[in-house]
């Protein structure tokens, strides 16, 4: 995966935001959501934040999000 020249993601750091999850992804908010509700993408509460874990992130990112293909 090619880093993104935006800030929001930075592929150096062990947690995101949702906002560089999505960023980092191509996605919107709500397959943000799906994904982390599925469990494919690994979450860390902090207080009320929640931060997405970099390696789950270029896990999808590498992979794809392969039990989307599994059901169809």
């Amino acid at each position: 995966m090619r880093p993104l020249a935006n800030w929001q993601f930075d592929s150096s750091l062990p947690l995101q935001t949702k906002r560089g999850t999505k960023q980092a992804l191509r996605c919107g908010d709500d397959k943000v959501d799906d994904l982390i509700e599925r469990g494919v993408l690994k979450t860390v509460n902090i207080g009320r934040s929640v931060r997405v874990t970099t390696e789950s992130i270029m896990e999808v990112a590498s992979a794809g999000d392969q039990s989307t293909e599994a059901a169809a």
